[in-house]
């Protein structure tokens, strides 16, 4: 596992303006079992991360504390 990334800003992808905060925690390698069963496949690099936190990242991340907050009103240089 990679060391956490703290992710915290504004959230483009919602129709409501929000900012996020999230402890994210990336790995290279991962496996899923579904009843002592593996399933194929590999993580692989993504490129979603690029605006919020830079980077590809692995699609194999979890979160934790995330939290969305509602904006009351939008800054408007993040609206842009």
């Amino acid at each position: 596992m990679l060391p956490p990334v703290i992710m915290s800003g504004y959230w483009p992808k919602d129709e409501v303006p929000r900012d996020v905060f999230s402890l994210l925690y990336f790995t290279e390698g991962a496996f899923i079992a579904i009843d002592g069963r593996s399933i194929e496949g590999e993580p692989y690099q993504r490129d979603i991360w690029r605006q919020s936190i830079g980077g590809d990242r692995s699609s194999s991340v979890f979160a934790l504390a995330e939290t969305f907050v509602d904006l009351v009103e939008a800054p408007e240089r993040l609206l842009t």
